[in-house]
């Protein structure tokens, strides 16, 4: 994925030393959080390839589902060693939060220094 973006970004002339923030919207499109210079011309790439769009989606939704399985063992570990009905209520109250904003956060990588999290260079297919 990381050749991919990069490559399809050097060719469109887009600035990556400036980092890229991509998110799923709930349409399903690659869009750009806040205000890169080349805001339009990534989107449009996103856009104009499904390939690339769908390489994408995936590698933020296993990242997204990673984060998820990561945060939920901890959750259960603590619940389960929780000793009292007070301390699993406290349990469940310090990780509502976390669960909200990973919810939220799934489709959210951002390219910086040619690199978006968790995907190694030759990860997918580019």
């Amino acid at each position: 994925m990381n050749e991919a973006l990069n490559r399809r970004f050097a060719l469109a002339g887009v600035d990556t030393g400036v980092p890229v923030a991509l998110d799923v919207a709930s349409d399903g499109r690659v869009v750009v959080r806040g205000d890169h210079p080349d805001k339009a011309t990534i989107e449009r790439l996103f856009a104009e390839d499904a390939g690339l769009a769908n390489q994408y989606r995936e590698v933020a939704g296993g990242n997204a589902f990673l984060a998820a399985g990561r945060v939920s063992e901890r959750f259960r570990r603590e619940l389960e060693s929780a000793g009292t009905e007070e301390m699993r209520k406290r349990v469940y109250r310090r990780f509502e939060p976390i669960f909200r904003q990973l919810e939220q956060a799934g489709g959210r990588m951002t390219l910086a220094g040619g690199c978006l999290p968790g995907c190694l260079p030759g990860c997918l297919p580019g």
